[in-house]
């Protein structure tokens, strides 16, 4: 009896001049035969799938596609589960996988022209958007968990699996330089400090170095040329953890950002994706034991203050292959630059806090929809059964701003202000203690100058009825 033949994707099959549509997804991982859970059902009702495949104690989760429109990360996640059981079956005895290729499943069916949809990306000509079936863009939604997609990741996978580390596959666009992919590691400062030094000074750099090596893959960190006054910089994105990798590291987890270069031509941003990923999966193996010490040690560690206020800082300077300037008008977008100059620029690639506040012993909420919100992100706390009637710190807030305009459905709110002197409380509601792993989660939701936490989403408030205490 012939052997059958091994699945391809759509974008194998057509040459790389197409991308998987929604049912090519699930058809091609129904042939594959691998356990599927659906994770959530999206907006306009499609069922977000979730892939398990190997039996080691290292959890990693790999997801791809949340911004529909960047394709690579969707093509590579489905070849990786399955070639890795005859290629890399060792590997799997090290690692269980958890995987979705497809999370933004709505924005992936948003047809449309590639030139629209993603100006400055080399192919498929046709591509889904960028935003998710409620028209919001859910690698902003972390905190807040509005989608039925994030909810559907807390549940199914960081409450059900808590897995070790998180791949979050993307493309960028932006400045056009000779890498072909950039990647970040947890941003917040706020991150447990081993887990990140791991990550950014060990993990990634080991990677980059294996890759240029081995298949001439050029990696660096991920980000683009700026002004910082009259400096000009090579600069990452932001620290909120309303991000996937930053959301994950503040929980205590090892977290990694993959950005194929947009410029580049489909087919070779789906082979350095599959590339980075297995090679980031080759080394978390390898340190399987060091790394779930790192984790267990993140859950045990406490911290007497944290940030809430951040600016990015440099690690030195590094030579950046840039374009050679030339005319715009002589520019396409859409295809990569072929003639670089060296350009020696600083690379800020971290954050820094410059304003930290204490953490209590515990916050006192009241707010129903917070607790719930709490409960989904795994938060321990309790119910308390009679009013809490010692002495408890209340908010009071000295400057409030709220935006103009909406960011994601909401205005966002800042304020500043200072916790009065201990008064004696008569509270009803649950009680948050910071003794648990998730300290830095909760603190960034809770507090309430945290510039992506409740009161900044205006999820509750605390002013004019304080809605959250605490205890000094």
């Amino acid at each position: 009896m012939p052997l059958q033949a091994k699945p391809q994707t759509r974008a194998e099959r057509t040459a790389y001049a197409e991308t998987s549509r929604y049912d090519d997804v699930i058809t091609f991982l129904e042939a594959l035969k691998l356990p599927i859970i659906w994770m959530a059902t999206s907006d306009q009702g499609r069922k977000v799938p979730l892939v398990t495949i190997g039996k080691g104690k290292l959890k990693v989760y790999v997801q791809a596609n949340i911004h529909a429109g960047e394709v690579e990360g969707k093509e590579a996640a489905l070849m990786l589960l399955r070639d890795l059981p005859s290629t890399h079956p060792k590997l799997l005895e090290k690692l269980t996988l958890f995987v979705c290729p497809i999370y933004n499943c709505d924005g992936n069916e948003k047809w449309g022209d590639g030139k629209r949809n993603r100006g400055s990306q080399d192919g498929p000509d046709v591509i889904g958007e960028r935003a998710n079936g409620a028209g919001l863009d859910i690698n902003r939604d972390c905190m807040k968990a509005e989608s039925p997609e994030m909810r559907g990741v807390l549940e199914n996978i960081y409450l059900k699996h808590d897995p070790a580390l998180v791949l979050d596959l993307h493309t960028t666009n932006g400045t056009r330089h000779g890498f072909h992919l950039t990647y970040s590691p947890p941003l917040s400062p706020n991150t447990d400090p081993d887990v990140l030094t791991y990550v950014r000074d060990t993990l990634l750099p080991t990677v980059r170095k294996k890759l240029d090596k081995d298949k001439a893959w050029k990696l660096f960190d991920y980000g683009n040329t700026e002004r910082r006054g009259t400096e000009r910089v090579w600069a990452t994105f932001g620290e909120e953890p309303r991000y996937v990798t930053n959301y994950a590291g503040l929980r205590g987890r090892l977290a990694v950002l993959s950005e194929a270069a947009s410029f580049l031509p489909f087919e070779t941003r789906v082979k350095v994706t599959y590339d980075f990923v297995l090679a980031v999966l080759e080394e978390a193996a390898k340190d399987s034991t060091k790394i779930q010490k790192l984790v267990k040690d993140a859950d045990k560690r406490r911290r007497s203050e944290l940030g809430v206020r951040f600016e990015m800082a440099p690690r030195g300077t590094e030579t950046i292959p840039l374009e050679k300037t030339r005319p715009e008008s002589e520019i396409d977008h859409r295809k990569a630059p072929t003639e670089f100059e060296q350009v020696t620029l600083p690379i800020w690639d971290r954050f820094k806090p410059i304003q930290s506040r204490p953490v209590p012993k515990a916050y006192l909420v009241h707010d129903d929809s917070v607790i719930a919100l709490l409960q989904r992100h795994g938060i321990q706390m309790k119910n308390l059964a009679t009013p809490y009637t010692r002495a408890v710190q209340a908010f009071v807030v000295r400057q409030k701003s709220v935006g103009r305009v909406a960011f994601q459905g909401h205005k966002l709110v800042q304020v500043e202000g200072e916790w009065v002197a201990p008064t004696t409380g008569n509270i009803g509601g649950w009680i948050v203690p910071t003794d648990q792993p998730r300290q830095a989660l909760l603190f960034h939701l809770l507090e309430p100058e945290s510039l992506d936490g409740l009161v900044a989403w205006g999820l509750t408030e605390v002013e004019p009825q304080i809605m959250i205490f605490r205890l000094p």
